[in-house]
């Protein structure tokens, strides 16, 4: 009875498991814990446990290695490229140039034996500097400024008004005074111009007017001006204010209102005004429109301006080809119908020419231009020169992309 009795017990015991004091039990807690599993404090960040494999070198450690392996190599092997690289021939050549500079006294005769070669850019360089040699050229011309000078016209003009208005004042009390009434003169058409020119002057640039709003309230509320006081030239000089072409339309409308014809050069201002910002289909609408409406014909200053745009839109190279190409066709269009009205070109407008010519890289016609003005002395600017230089430069840069075709491989 004793023996089944323990022999029951031990089965009991067997079938239970193994009895596990409490501290145990929070031992195993732990050890089932996901944080305790990712928590391993005996092995290196590379993996290794401690004393078991040795620490991986670090990058500043295997560059040393890489580069004192290299050394080694070099040293018993020498230095050699991969079959057809060219970096062979570039370490031939900078060890031919260092040699020759240690034997060689001066750079310029260095320089003269090592240019053995005449290609085409230096045949377009020698054409251009033979053919204009005795040309001697006048700087490019700028425009008057006379934001300087605001203060003192307009306190003419302001002078000038209230002595108006006194007459005025006098002359409404006294209707039978005849002598005064003929007296009294009102501020001039061209005084007014110079107030405006100067405040655009002293207010604006050339490529940021100051706008119809600001150039009018000037006018009519500092001076209390009236708009029948306005003439050609004060007309003209709000044209050059406007910022946008619809400003320019809104002067035009202001000057029929005010039967005022519309000049010549108001209309070449509002071709200049489409040139600033590039767009030489406007320009040529306005030309048009010159002829259909005003039945004046193109003058020079529209030409130029025209010409200008054109230059604008070809020089930028993130236009794209096609309108580039319808733009520079319109400018040579327009310089060869010109002629056809006998109209004598400047020389800004053939400065404005060149540089269409140097933006298309087309160095034979540029020194064809250069010539032209000789022949009809007209003395070309700076400007021209460079532009004749900029169509050479331009023109060897497309010969050498085309060289050895579009393929990359070959650049």
């Amino acid at each position: 009875a004793l023996y089944s009795s323990t022999s029951v017990l031990s089965n009991n015991a067997l079938a239970r498991g193994p009895s596990l004091s409490p501290l145990s039990l929070d031992n195993q807690r732990a050890s089932n814990s996901p944080l305790f599993q990712h928590q391993v404090r005996w092995k290196r960040k590379g993996g290794a446990s401690a004393f078991s494999e040795p620490r991986p070198p670090t990058r500043k450690q295997r560059k040393a290695f890489n580069r004192r392996k290299a050394k080694l190599y070099h040293e018993k092997q020498g230095k050699h490229s991969a079959p057809g690289s060219k970096a062979a021939y570039r370490r031939q050549w900078n060890e031919e140039t260092f040699q020759q500079l240690l034997d060689y006294n001066s750079k310029n005769e260095l320089m003269e034996k090592a240019r053995l070669e005449y290609d085409y850019g230096d045949a377009m360089v020698d054409d251009l500097m033979g053919n204009t040699a005795g040309y001697t050229s006048l700087p490019t011309p700028k425009p008057v400024f006379l934001g300087h000078r605001h203060k003192k016209y307009y306190n003419r003009v302001r002078r000038q008004m209230e002595v108006y208005r006194e007459g005025l004042e006098k002359l409404e009390e006294s209707s039978n005074d005849e002598a005064l009434g003929t007296n009294l003169v009102p501020p001039s058409d061209h005084d007014i111009s110079l107030v405006l020119r100067a405040y655009r002057d002293r207010h604006g640039t050339k490529t940021k007017p100051i706008g119809i709003v600001k150039a009018l309230k000037h006018l009519l509320t500092d001076l209390s001006l009236n708009t029948a006081l306005f003439g050609e030239e004060t007309y003209t000089t709000l044209v050059t204010c406007c910022q946008t072409p619809a400003e320019a339309r809104r002067i035009f409308k202001l000057m029929r209102d005010q039967q005022h014809p519309i000049s010549l050069y108001s209309w070449a201002i509002l071709v200049d005004i489409h040139a600033k910002l590039g767009d030489f289909e406007g320009c040529n609408e306005v030309m048009n429109e010159m002829v259909a409406e005003g039945g004046v014909l193109p003058s020079l200053p529209a030409y130029t301006s025209l010409l200008a745009a054109c230059y604008k839109v070809v020089n930028n190279g993130t236009i794209p080809h096609s309108i580039r190409d319808k733009a520079a066709k319109l400018g040579w269009n327009r310089w060869k119908e010109m002629f056809i009205s006998d109209i004598e070109p400047d020389a800004m407008a053939y400065g404005a020419l060149l540089r269409l010519i140097g933006a298309r890289g087309q160095p034979e016609r540029a020194i064809n231009i250069l010539q032209e003005m000789q022949s009809k002395g007209v003395k070309p600017t700076t400007l021209c020169f460079t532009s004749a230089l900029k169509a050479v430069s331009r023109s060897q840069q497309t010969a050498v992309r085309f060289e050895r075709g579009s393929s990359k491989k070959q650049k």
